[in-house]
């Protein structure tokens, strides 16, 4: 070849060597460090054709043989480089076979066969040589061929998948590059090596590696785009925009979100901050305009909420961050995000909502329990005086008396089991009492323009239910229905007996049966048919901020669930709502035992001595008086440390404890425990005015005696404690 045309192609891979180490270095990437590196050392090779040696010797089997063992490299690093533009997995071992097969023969054939053949077949050593060289282009180009057609079909399929024109131009270069590498072996054999196929080795190096740049630059750019696409996607989850300011340059960008965050259509050009503060809150509207317009440019980062009115005159809040940074050119440059945290603030303010609940249950519980305690000796003084009061009509105010004791102690006993989430027992019930109860409660407390109206048809099931939960289920449905009518209406209670084949249909939990079914209806504004799938969640409510905790459904459905039943709703916008409980009935109709025990079989003593230890006066005097009137001794005590006191004094002598679980420091529990502790024989009855499961600390209690209690479930209390086999 001419040497001309031999520096041209040196040249050309030089210089496309360098356009790869260029963009490795701008990214880093497999393939362009593999092509620069494979383009560089073709750079070598064609330049170790420069010097035209043609002889025979030892010195120019070395300089050929160097020649061939880097185009071996080259055109690994270019199978490797295209291989991972083209997204091919190689197989680990293709390497190693091609170079542990290639270069030895290579070195075989340069050095060691040609004087062996001429030896034995007594040919002259050039011509030994020559033929060798010959098999070893055979060994070396039919491998590259293969090689480069396999890259060919790399790049046309994906021409095929992606119409890149890239990957086309490349693939047309590379045909050729295939077909030279096969006939290279019989040029060297004819001697034929004209001009023009340097030039064709030119044209194919300047083609092939423009297709490889256009394909690379095209997959880079769908990478980006891509990229940016999953960028939008994920700021569309988030809903979180972007935006990027160059106030020197007055440049300007935000992100597809950020347009949508202030309800305003995607532009090239956005808007200046200057111009959404009419969009702003007006109690925020200063901040915003102190933070993103006069002081955008200032150093430091930023993070504020601010409250963004749309079109349609909702509140969405949003949460803005920004910080400053100087580019290499000494430019200012803002950059920031804005996102919406609307639902944030939203389970926020539901959470505070939450725990002023839990604060208020917290409140009612202690106010429950001082009300049980004050309530005591009211139950206790109503039977201690019915047999000395004669008069008719004292007798009278005496019964209203206890009644309104017996109803206090019924609402504190309500207001716990609410507070604590529980009611005490199921028990056979008949609902239509619960529903009575509460409309009588209506009537009493609701406004009179609103109506209470009730059907119950005759013969209903009994149903085994916990009271206190089914009167908050009966009343919570109520209160809904008294708030969609506030300019009045009709609340009408129905209760009814159904056999249902199978569950209404959009209800998961409900099923075929029999159930109690019990209705709640209004003549109301109904409800919206989008708001109708997510009225029973928790924290929702279509009422006014204020209005409504969003908890009364759903805690509806939790109970009724939890009972084996299910509910449902229909409304409609403008006509009303109606709900339906559906309970399963009772398997055995049995109705709850009353004690009706006569005053006269109350139990009495046998001049048994008790120690009673409480913090209240009046409890403890009408506990003694009442024990004392029934054939019992009696000591008090006011606190822990005085009940000590006395027993250590009276110790031998005192057959029973009866004690307040909550008094005071110090409380009745290290009083009691220590009992437990030196005397553990010694019998106790733990008195108090909240749920049982707050005593289950003192394991060995002889009984427990709930507050308020009448006379009788005292004296039982300490009858069954004193003749019980428990010690």
């Amino acid at each position: 070849m001419d040497q001309p045309y031999i520096q041209v192609i040196v040249m050309l891979h030089a210089a496309f060597g360098g356009v790869f180490f260029f963009l490795n270095r701008q990214r880093r990437t497999n393939f362009a460090r593999l092509m620069a590196w494979s383009w560089a050392i073709e750079a070598v090779r064609a330049a170790m054709l420069l010097p035209g040696i043609s002889d025979t010797s030892i010195g120019a089997a070395i300089w050929y043989g160097t020649a061939d063992q880097l185009c071996l490299v080259a055109n690994a690093c270019l199978v490797a480089g295209c291989a991972d533009l083209t997204g091919v997995r190689l197989p680990w071992w293709l390497g190693r076979w091609y170079f542990g097969a290639s270069a030895p023969l290579i070195f075989l054939g340069r050095f060691v066969f040609p004087e062996l053949t001429s030896r034995w077949f007594d040919l002259p050593l050039d011509r030994a040589r020559f033929l060798w060289v010959t098999l070893n282009l055979v060994v070396m180009f039919v491998p590259v061929a293969a090689s480069r057609i396999a890259i060919t079909a790399w790049l046309y399929r994906i021409w095929r998948r992606t119409l890149l024109p890239g990957a086309l131009v490349a693939a047309i270069f590379c045909v050729p590059y295939a077909l030279f590498a096969l006939a290279s072996p019989i040029q060297h054999h004819l001697g034929y090596l004209p001009s023009w196929i340097a030039l064709a080795w030119a044209a194919r190096v300047l083609g092939f590696s423009v297709g490889l740049l256009m394909l690379q630059f095209s997959l880079q750019l769908e990478a980006l785009q891509r990229s940016k696409a999953g960028l939008s996607a994920a700021q569309a989850t988030a809903r979180l925009g972007s935006w990027e300011l160059i106030p020197g340059k007055h440049e300007a960008a935000w992100s597809v979100e950020l347009f949508l965050l202030f309800d305003l259509a995607p532009s090239d050009e956005p808007p200046a901050f200057a111009s959404l503060l009419p969009r702003i809150e007006s109690a925020d509207r200063a901040a915003f305009e102190e933070n993103f317009v006069r002081r955008i440019s200032a150093s430091g980062g930023h993070r504020g909420e601010y409250r963004v009115i749309r079109h349609d005159g909702k509140l969405r809040w949003i949460e803005a961050r920004n910080s400053t940074i100087n580019d290499a050119d000494g430019s200012l440059r803002c950059t920031g995000t804005m996102q919406d945290i609307t639902e944030k603030k939203l389970l926020e303010e539901q959470f505070l909502r939450a725990q002023r609940v839990e604060n208020l249950g917290l409140l009612a519980a202690g106010i429950a329990h001082d009300l049980n305690n004050i309530l005591t000796p009211v139950l206790m003084v109503g039977p201690m005086l019915r047999d000395r009061v004669t008069d008719p009509s004292d007798r009278t105010l005496l019964g209203t008396i206890e009644k309104s004791a017996e109803r206090g102690a019924a609402l504190a006993g309500q207001l716990l089991s609410f507070v604590h989430g529980s009611g005490g027992q199921r028990v056979p019930l008949q609902p239509q009492v619960v529903l009575r109860e509460v409309a009588n409660l209506m009537a009493e407390t609701f406004p009179k323009s609103i109506r209470v109206e009730q059907h119950f048809d005759l013969g209903v099931w009994p149903v085994v239910a916990n009271v206190t939960q089914l009167h908050q289920v009966v009343l919570n449905l109520c209160v809904n229905a008294r708030d969609a009518m506030p300019a009045g209406g009709t609340v009408t209670l129905r209760i009814s007996n159904q056999t249902l084949e199978k569950g209404p249909a959009g209800v998961p939990e409900a099923r075929g049966g029999r159930f109690v079914v019990i209705e709640v209806a209004d003549t109301g504004a109904g409800i919206a048919a989008e708001n109708l799938e997510r009225i029973w969640e928790p924290f929702f409510s279509s009422k006014k901020p204020g209005k409504g905790t969003g908890l009364g459904l759903a805690t509806v459905r939790k109970i009724v669930s939890s009972h084996e039943g299910f509910c449902t709703v229909e409304s409609h916008v403008g006509a009303g709502s109606a709900f339906r409980v559906y309970l399963p009935p009772a398997r055995d109709e049995v109705e709850p035992k009353v004690d009706a025990r006569p005053t006269a079989a109350y139990p009495r003593g046998n001049n048994e001595m008790i120690l009673i230890v409480d913090d209240e006066l009046d409890v403890r005097n009408f506990a003694g008086a009442l024990l004392t009137n029934h054939g019992f001794r009696v000591l008090t005590a006011a606190d822990g440390t005085e009940g000590r006191a006395v027993y250590s004094a009276r110790a031998t002598e005192i057959a029973l404890v009866l004690t307040d679980w909550h008094m005071p420091e110090p409380g009745a529990e290290p009083f009691a425990a220590s009992l437990r502790r030196e005397f553990p024989h010694q019998r106790v009855v733990v008195m108090s005015g909240l749920p049982e499961p707050e005593f289950a600390s003192f394991e060995r209690a002889g009984a427990f005696l709930p507050k308020p209690f009448k006379p009788f479930a005292l004296l039982e209390a300490v009858d069954r404690s004193l003749h019980s086999g428990q010690s």
